[in-house]
């Protein structure tokens, strides 16, 4: 039987990993290879060229949609955020704050992308899925999804960034997290333009 746990690990394949972590020190053109002409013109088109800076801007205004998010905002603006957000979770670990350690995963994972290290984003993403899904947060596990599925974009992964797309709005809809929801559908309408 599968429990949720086992769920969450097979969001993101192994296999997918691994060709991730072959790329790792590869440039986020290379993982974004530009359209051939006659592909969907809603790839990312040979002229554009992904921020990550601003990415990462826009997931922290989702990141902060989440309840406790606004105790660990400071870090964001501290140059020394990534040591403090492990600190943090040493914390949340040691009290069993499973929301606080969650968001300290987006959170990490933001961080990461800011850095474009676009793997160690992912893996803090997957954490903050399976704390989220283990302790039916519906609202963080939706925000962990949408995140995921900005990653996919950038690994031009589309079919599986819309399946992440799907689930988290799916999520916000049927628990009525209106604000979340329209916070989402903006996302990634700034990820389509």
């Amino acid at each position: 039987m599968n429990t949720n746990k086992e769920a969450a690990e097979s969001f993101v394949p192994e296999d997918f990993i691994d060709e991730l972590e072959e790329k790792e020190n590869m440039s986020i053109d290379s993982l974004n290879p530009a359209p051939h002409d006659s592909e969907d013109e809603n790839l990312i088109k040979k002229d554009s060229i992904l921020d990550l800076r601003e990415l990462a801007s826009e997931i922290e205004e989702v990141i902060l949609l989440l309840d406790q998010s606004e105790l660990y905002s400071l870090y964001y603006n501290d140059p020394h955020s990534q040591e403090m957000l492990q600190e943090a979770l040493k914390s949340a670990e040691i009290i069993e704050d499973w929301d606080g350690q969650g968001i300290i995963h987006l959170m990490l994972g933001n961080a990461y992308l800011k850095l474009e290290n676009t793997l160690d984003s992912l893996k803090e993403f997957q954490s903050a899925l399976k704390i989220f899904e283990t302790h039916a947060n519906k609202k963080g596990e939706s925000i962990s999804l949408l995140l995921i599925g900005a990653l996919y974009f950038i690994f031009d992964k589309k079919d599986e960034m819309y399946m992440f797309f799907r689930n988290s709005l799916n999520i916000l809809h049927e628990h009525n997290f209106k604000k979340e929801e329209e916070m989402a559908i903006k996302f990634i309408e700034i990820l389509s333009n």
